[in-house]
């Protein structure tokens, strides 16, 4: 059985009923005569230029024919505002009223006489075509009739619906979006066009209205009527005849491009009343194209063929003849005013050489038919083919004689018709007709149009080929049927190199047919212009696929799915290539007729069976066994629109090719099947088949009604028809059946293996209430799997197959379908099967199975799903970006349930849901293709509801297991809080690590010897951390000890400075990116997820998808099995009760306020503009908004901002948190780029991502505790929130947690606030919660996160980071908050470095070298020398002293050096590096210098006291000259050794 998912929106249909059922009539064009209402709401103008713009007054006039309304006049406003809705009726067929157009007309009653100010034609066809045949909340643009060039005077805002009375109107959900929310027509694209059509001639017009095409009479007087945007023009009439010769050409003036999108050709009869007798319509989206490289309508000279009913029929499937047809569009167009019609006759030209003509053959055997309908019992019935007939003279250079004899035998013995038959029944449900397989043959002379067809069967084919790939990709990816992400890379690289080689090959036969002049000389414009476009557009998407494989590494899940989005962007882009142009051939219609009168039909396009001599050109069905469902041509029981209904099924194939090639169709029969003696039909040895169809339930969500709903599965295989019981009053039926068929068909094995016969599946409603009518509920069709030997399968597995009626979605159906080859040792052991299943479930049941036929028989056990019981908590906390004007409802599937939530009284964009948690229990499988819906309502009175969109979700994910209450408590004492600060000292006593001598209490006496155990043996602890300072580590102590400590005081003070120093030691945490993303905090989705909310199905295509959603739903979602064992106390993982509900102890969704301080630092690499200059960073959350322009500073790539924005927000309306750069413009500022931050993500979760821990709790200082709860005040809390026992503080120095305790013995020394000390040590197992057993997670330390800037115009496009952070306060009266930190950068300050030079040794040098040294900061060009000193043993006293004068900038930590000229000054940055070189006179060049220290000012080795030690100096700890303003001791020398080329020390002794 071949069944596929839906991954892709708007792909070729799975279910082939779909396909063919949409081949019957156009319910658009309907020459039925019907009650339509046009519903006009006029909401606005805007820009309308008033007479007398002081007191401007205006109303709108809205007109359909000779039907006025108006509006109230709206006095003393700019912007009216109308809101005021009219209704008009009209009684006319489809296409009659698409031909109207609606006026709208703004007047100013200016001075007592009305003035125009501006009007607006909307047609009604162009309405029509829109979904739901509704335009909603549109601009429409306004002009002067007396106004050539149409210039916009102003925008009126529009409501139009189209709806036919009695009908429900599936009104969609619309929401005012600005960026969708653009004008009809772009007034500065509009300009006058002509548009000429010139009608050449027409082929085979009937003699009446209602005549049959190949009815004989009078040959009619007629003449072609054009039809455009409420413009008209007619041909001179031409008398008596059936293919009448015109040659004129109708110019239309209108707009372009206009609202109007087809242009409708009748042909009219001229004698007396006039009549359309065939008509056919031009659509200019089909013959233009709009892009960059588009191009405008034109059309032919080309063949436009006309359907047309007979009698009183729908538009229907009767071939009425064909007009040939030019169209040419003339852009800017001046000549003549708008709004005329010019005919005007033209030279012919050579007319009859437009085309080669060809002789086509066409070969169709039938191997079935049934379906049969009951109406048709007692009668004659056959199968027959015909096309559309064309009196062409016979090809040149080509014998006619042969062909003509063919033609002249197919009517003769009427090859195309089976003949009639006697229906005969096998239920009483449908008929069938016994047929030997004939093989009906139809001929027909054609132009030579294979061109067009070939090119498209080649995309055809990429894309059929693509389609298939992708979709078995992504069902792997979603079944997760991979061992590693790399296999699903190599499969797409792979199917993407394959559609590479398919693309190479279609851009090698376009250009072989451009470069072949016959080819090319019977070509249209139009033609060449496609191809030209197909051969541009193909030739960037096999650059896109090539670089699609460039980027599978690193290979992850998300690799995957980014490169699966981009493989579906790009089968987008290939199927847009397929351009629905008129290809001038007729339809092959397949026909069902009855006692000789056609019944029932199917069109077949011969693009589909055309033959080419390469494969690639080929049909995709040509050749091969393909099903067709006929739709009846009157249907008694439905309206034309609304009809479902099947009059018969065809199985057959099609073959079409030239008449020279007919030789190739021998090729085409299917293996096992022989040409009979007549050579007129197939013969093959009849095969005893059994079809068995396992079905076990069905999911029904298409009826209004679902609740009284009695369902029942009918399936049809070949001539047999079966039905399941019926299952009442429910939605999901389970009816878990196995329906066999045995029969025997003229069917060969070899075609069994290549195509089985399909099988329909229709479910339909049993009305009790109305004497058992049945109604259609939905269908689908499958192939079935064919077993080849005779050994026994076990049936395939069961699969969920998409139920559809029409093109909609109406349900899913589990089943499965397996077709096997029986004789009789296979029909024995299939017996035996079926009895041993039944005796394995009951003896009874088996007794009553084999004497009674009429009990079904159920599935076999190891196919049926594994069902289990679980429980669904679902917490469904609100809606974001939901624009809905009454009251919202949103509602959760899965299996057989459906959880709805509270609904919104009073909803805003954002809103929380009332009594928000919910909780039931289900049977079902959850891995077996179960899908999750989620769907949103807009509720109105009356229980009304109105879809606005939905989400499907795998169950799995929401998939959790539970613990029991005693085990979680096991495992939360294995092992105790894991911290570096800690050593454990017994089994449960740890004490906090220290290299100072401790000071400890004095020896308790103990009352026994286990307590004495337990407790800490102090003198133990004394010796394991006590360490002596040795002579060495003394002597290298720091010589300015108190100036050291006063500089790690000033960093600790400074923010800047211990910013700076974060970026080596961890004052606090500084994220390369934004802090959801960090993979320890799982996105902040662990309280709530955000499911998206489309008000279409998903396409993959991430801007598609975009572009579909409507809004967001945040809830939690819990699936586990239920209930638990009656001895066990389920829990979660953070000892949550789960008979109360897994989301119990979630947070509250009431509305919170909070205080919210965003701390702006930098940005880096920014982008930066070609002119000077200034950028500021502005906050938005909702409506408030906080910039401080005034303080803009210099636009570069890393600008310093150092500001902190602080704003009070309630969520969830203020739930998102905008921070924007822009930049200061002399006009209007311009984003630079900006990010979002959910501030909701931030305050619910529990990594507690409000205000970050500090690495230590400190009182006072810019590094004091920012955060409103002490450490010991968290702790609290987190422990109860994951039930665990308080935290006990026997002393300030001891904190017991989790049974265990923690000793800081150093706190007496180290705090002297006794509060410091034990906030620390609660501080020190907060920074370690994430190892606690089971509930650990980690919690957000202090930080400042590097976030991306994006410009919304340039999505995907990075314009710079950054550095910020973002602070919470839950506005609580009892909640004292912090004083903001400071961030301010620290002044410009000079500074005098004074470098004095002592000595220096271990030089190599020669034995008398003359040495000094050179040293410099900033620019070597401010260098200054010591004196000479004469070295004979590598050493060197100076004594000298240099003196360096510079601007430093703290913030940055960079020098400014100013080089002033006398005209310009010139500053530069430099890092503060002090460079020291020791240089020998006599060396050639600078760069040969003997020996080089570098020393980094704002962070540099401490010096050493004696020279041997001075090699150690780069691993000591480092210290700031800013802070600590001097320093002296040796330091080592960097020298090169130009013999050996290796490095080795000196040393230098400095201050």
């Amino acid at each position: 059985m071949t069944t596929r998912g839906k991954w892709l929106d708007n792909h070729w249909p799975k279910n082939k009923i779909v396909l063919k059922l949409k081949a019957g009539p156009d319910p658009e064009a309907n020459l039925i005569s019907r009650n339509f209402q046009i519903c006009v709401n006029i909401l606005e103008g805007k820009k309308l230029m008033f007479s007398y713009p002081v007191q401007p007054t205006s109303y709108v006039v809205v007109a359909l024919d000779k039907v006025k309304y108006r509006t109230g006049v709206r006095q003393n406003m700019k912007v009216p505002y109308y809101r005021e809705n009219f209704v008009f009726e009209l009684f006319t067929s489809a296409a009659e009223m698409k031909r109207k157009c609606l006026w709208l007309t703004v007047i100013e009653p200016f001075g007592g006489v009305p003035r125009m100010l501006g009007e607006a034609g909307v047609d009604l066809a162009h309405v029509w075509r829109q979904p739901h045949h509704t335009i909603s909340q549109k601009w429409v643009q306004l002009s002067l009739p007396t106004d050539a060039k149409k210039d916009p005077v102003g925008y009126l805002k529009v409501d139009i619906s189209i709806s036919v009375r009695a009908e429900v109107l599936n009104a969609p959900f619309f929401q005012e979006r600005i960026e969708h929310n653009l004008f009809l027509l772009n007034g500065s694209e509009q300009q006058p066009a002509c548009y000429q059509v010139t009608i050449y001639r027409a082929y085979n017009v009937p003699c009446s209205a209602h005549a049959r095409p190949d009815t004989l009479g009078n040959p009619p007087s007629t003449c072609v009527r054009l039809a455009f945007s409420d413009l008209m023009g007619e041909t001179s009439p031409q008398h008596r005849t059936n293919n009448p010769v015109y040659i004129e050409r109708i110019s239309l003036v209108e707009m372009f491009p206009n609202v109007c999108d087809t242009i409708q050709l009748d042909v009219c009869s001229v004698n007396g009343v006039s009549k359309v007798l065939a008509s056919t319509k031009l659509k200019l989206s089909e013959i233009s194209h709009g892009g960059e490289n588009g191009f405008l309508p034109t059309f032919g000279p080309s063949l436009l063929h006309m359907y047309g009913p007979w009698r009183e029929s729908d538009d229907g499937p009767f071939h009425r003849g064909a007009l040939v047809v030019a169209m040419k569009t003339i852009v800017p167009y001046y000549k003549q005013d708008l709004r005329t019609v010019h005919v005007e006759t033209v030279n012919a030209g050579l007319l009859d050489t437009e085309w080669i003509i060809e002789n086509f053959i066409m070969f169709c055997p039938v191997f079935e038919v049934s379906m049969l309908d009951k109406s048709l019992s007692g009668t004659s019935c056959g199968i027959a083919i015909t096309t559309g007939d064309i009196p062409f003279s016979s090809p040149f250079g080509q014998d006619p004689d042969e062909f003509e004899r063919v033609m002249s035998e197919i009517k003769q013995k009427k090859l195309h018709y089976t003949g009639g038959r006697p229906v005969r029944w096998n239920s009483h449900v449908s008929g069938h007709l016994e047929l030997t397989c004939p093989v009906l043959q139809l001929a027909a002379r054609l132009p030579d149009l294979r061109l067009r067809l070939y090119v498209d069967n080649v995309l055809l084919g990429i894309l059929a080929h693509l389609e298939n790939n992708l979709w078995e990709i992504s069902t792997r990816l979603a079944n997760n049927d991979y061992k590693d992400p790399d296999d699903l890379v190599e499969s797409l690289n792979r199917s993407n190199d394959e559609t590479a080689a398919k693309i190479k090959k279609f851009l090698e036969i376009v250009q072989h047919s451009s470069s072949n002049e016959d080819m090319q000389k019977y070509t249209t414009e139009l033609d060449h212009k496609l191809v030209q476009l197909q051969k541009e557009k193909i030739e960037k998407i096999y650059c896109r696929l090539i670089s699609i494989k460039t980027k599978a590494s690193p290979c992850c899940k998300k690799t995957v799915k980014m490169m699966l989005a981009e493989a579906k962007s790009v089968y987008q882009e290939l199927k847009e290539l397929m351009y629905k142009t008129p290809d001038g051939w007729p339809h092959i219609s397949v026909w069902l007729l009855s006692n000789g009168s056609r019944v029932a039909h199917t069109k077949i396009s011969p693009r589909d069976v055309i033959h080419s001599v390469t494969p690639e050109q080929c049909g995709q069905r040509c050749g091969k066994i393909q099903t067709v469902y006929l739709k009846p041509i009157k249907c008694p029981h439905h309206h034309p629109v609304d009809c479902n209904c099947i009059s018969g099924k065809v199985e057959l194939l099609a073959w079409m090719g030239l008449f020279r090639h007919r030789g190739i169709f021998q090729y085409c029969i299917p293996d096992g099947y022989r040409i009979n003696e007549s050579g007129l039909g197939l013969e093959c040895e009849p095969t005893f088949l059994e079809c068995c169809v396992n079905i076990y339930r069905a999911k029904l969500s298409g009826s209004s009604d679902l609740s009284g709903l009695s369902p029942f599965v009918r399936i049809h295989f070949m001539n047999n028809v079966k039905d399941t019981q019926i299952c009442q009053n429910t939605a999901y039926p389970v009816w878990s059946e196995v329906l066999r068929i045995s029969c025997s068909a003229n069917v060969s094995p070899q075609r069994l293996e290549t195509s089985p016969p399909e099988i329909l599946v229709e479910v339909y409603h049993w009305d009790a209430t109305q004497k058992g009518k049945i109604d259609l509920l939905g269908r689908v069709t499958l192939t079935p799997e064919f077993l080849v030997s005779e050994d026994l399968e076990p049936p395939p597995a069961l699969d969920w197959l998409d139920l559809r009626l029409w093109n909609e979605d109406v349900g899913k159906i589990q089943m499965s379908a397996q077709l096997t080859q029986n004789n009789n040792s296979t029909l024995s052991k299939t017996w035996i099967n079926r009895t041993q299943e039944l005796l394995q479930r009951s003896s009874d049941q088996v007794v009553r199975t084999l004497l009674t036929s009429d009990v079904p028989e159920p599935l076999p056990l190891h196919i049926l799903p594994d069902n289990r019981s679980y429980k669904i908590d679902v917490y469904f906390w609100g809606l974001r970006e939901v624009s809905i004007t009454n009251k919202p409802l949103v509602t959760l599937e899965l299996e057989d349930i459906t959880i709805k939530s509270a609904i919104i009284t009073q909803c805003k964009s954002s809103c929380n849901f009332p009594n928000a948690r919910i909780s039931q229990t289900f049977r079902g499988n959850l891995t077996n293709g179960s899908q999750l819906t989620i769907k949103l309502f807009d509720t109105t009175t009356f229980g009304r509801t109105l879809f606005v969109g939905s989400n499907v979700k795998r169950p799995e994910k929401y998939l959790l297991t539970w613990l029991s209450k005693s085990e979680r408590d096991e495992k939360l004492l294995l092992k105790p809080v894991v911290n570096s600060l800690f050593m454990q000292v017994n089994r449960k006593t740890f004490v906090k690590k220290t290299l100072s001598y401790p000071v400890f209490d004095k020896p308790k006496t103990y009352k026994n010897e286990d307590e004495k155990n337990t407790k800490v043996n102090w003198e133990n602890i004394k010796k394991l951390f006590y360490k002596k300072a040795c002579e060495e580590e003394l002597m290298l102590l720091p010589i300015y000890s108190k100036e050291i400590d006063n500089a790690v005081k000033e960093t600790e003070d400074d923010w800047w400075a211990r910013y700076y120093t974060s970026l080596n030691f961890l004052y606090f945490k500084i994220y390369d990116s934004e802090l959801e993303e960090q993979p320890d905090f799982a996105r902040f989705k662990d309280w709530c997820g955000t499911i998206k909310i489309y008000n279409s199905n998903k396409t993959g295509i991430p801007d598609k998808d975009e572009k579909l959603r409507c809004g967001y739903l945040k809830a939690s979602i819990a699936i586990y099995q239920w209930p638990s064992p009656e001895d066990t106390l389920p829990v979660s993982s953070s000892g949550v009760d789960l008979q109360q509900g897994y989301f119990n102890n979630h947070p509250d969704n009431d509305p919170a306020r909070y205080l919210v301080r965003v701390y702006a630092v930098k940005c880096s690499g920014l982008v930066t503009s070609g002119t000077t200059s200034k950028c500021y960073v502005a906050v938005q959350c909702n409506s408030k908004k906080l910039c401080d322009r005034g303080s803009s500073v210099p636009r570069d790539a890393e600008p310093t901002f150092g500001k902190m924005y602080e704003l009070d927000c309630t969520l969830p309306e203020d739930y998102l948190l905008k921070i924007s750069v822009l930049d200061c413009g002399a006009t209007a500022d311009e984003l630079i780029g900006c990010t979002s931050i959910d501030l909701e993500n931030r305050a619910y979760t529990k990594y507690r991502a409000t205000v970050g821990l500090a690495s230590e709790y400190n009182i006072n200082g810019s590094n004091r505790w920012r955060d409103s709860d002490r450490p010991s005040a968290i702790l609290e809390q987190l422990c109860e929130q994951n039930h665990l026992a308080a935290p006990e503080f026997p002393d300030p120095s001891s904190l017991v947690f989790n049974g265990l305790e923690y000793k800081d013995l150093d706190s007496g020394t180290k705090y002297t606030n006794p509060l410091a000390s034990k906030e620390n040590l609660c501080l020190n197992i907060l920074h370690k919660w994430h190892t606690v057993p089971v509930c650990g997670h980690r919690l957000v330390p202090e930080h400042v996160e590097i976030r991306t800037l994006y410009d919304p115009d340039k999505p995907g496009v990075e314009q710079g980071k950054i550095h910020m952070w973002v602070d919470m306060f839950l506005l609580d009266c009892r909640r004292t908050i912090p004083a903001p930190v400071s961030i301010r950068p620290r002044p410009d300050e000079y500074y005098e470095l004074r470098v004095v030079v002592w000595d220096v040794q271990g030089l190599k040098v020669a034995k008398k070298a003359n040495i000094y040294v050179r040293a410099w900061i900033g620019s070597s060009d401010e260098a200054q020398d010591t004196d000479i000193y004469t070295s004979t043993n590598g050493e060197g006293r100076f004594s000298w002293r240099m003196i360096f004068q510079f601007q430093y900038k703290h913030t940055e930590r960079k020098l400014v050096l100013h080089d002033k000229g006398p005209f310009t000054e010139v500053t530069e940055v430099f890092p503060p590096i002090l460079v020291l070189q020791v240089l020998d006179i006599d060396a050639p060049t600078l760069q040969d210098f003997i020996g080089m220290l570098t020393l980094d000012l704002s962070g540099m080795p401490r010096g050493s006291r004696l020279p041997h030690s001075a090699r150690a100096v780069t691993n000591m700890r480092k210290v700031n000259m800013f802070a600590v303003r001097n320093a002296r001791g040796w330091w080592p020398l960097r020298m090169l050794d130009r013999n050996s080329g290796d490095y080795y020390f000196a040393f230098s002794r400095s201050c």
